[in-house]
């Protein structure tokens, strides 16, 4: 494919181009006819089909790094594969927003906002234990003068509330 023909197709077009040849590969190898560099081109494809699918083993975002980690390929290796690391970064250029990494920064946004909910959640309760604790002790204090007692009231004991 020629540059200014594949900047003129759509993102699901170059992903069928990429999986109609990843099928040709896989054809050839169920028979055993692949040689070396069609094997590594064939795991080329193969990863860059997992991104075109949303489910790689990296962040998702369309970087060769990425590609290198997906598919176990040396970058060395990786970039004498020219047409297929070209298919790669115009996919990466046409590809829909969103995603993995997208959704990965939505999810810890969430997480964080969660925690500080929690954060929120734990100090109020804080705060009301310790109202609790004070109420309490003026009740005990109003109970002992009311039963004409001077001195301090004992402890009182408290049974284990239920689980």
């Amino acid at each position: 494919m020629e540059m200014e023909k594949i900047d003129q197709t759509s993102f699901e077009e170059l992903r069928k181009d990429n999986a109609d040849r990843l099928h040709e590969l896989d054809v050839l190898a169920g028979g055993g006819d692949l040689r070396g560099t069609e094997t590594t081109e064939r795991t080329i494809r193969a990863g860059i089909d997992r991104f075109c699918r949303g489910t790689t083993q990296t962040d998702g975002s369309w970087t060769v790094v990425n590609l290198v980690e997906e598919t176990g390929v040396p970058r060395p290796t990786l970039y004498r594969y020219k047409r297929e690391l070209e298919l790669f970064q115009n996919l990466g250029a046409s590809a829909p927003h969103g995603g993995a990494r997208e959704e990965l920064k939505r999810l810890r946004s969430e997480l964080a906002a969660e925690r500080e909910a929690a954060k929120a959640e734990r100090a109020r309760h804080r705060n009301a234990e310790a109202v609790l604790v004070e109420r309490i002790h003026a009740l005990s204090l109003l109970v002992a003068s009311a039963m004409g007692e001077d001195s301090l009231p004992r402890m009182i004991e408290l049974s284990n509330p239920p689980e």
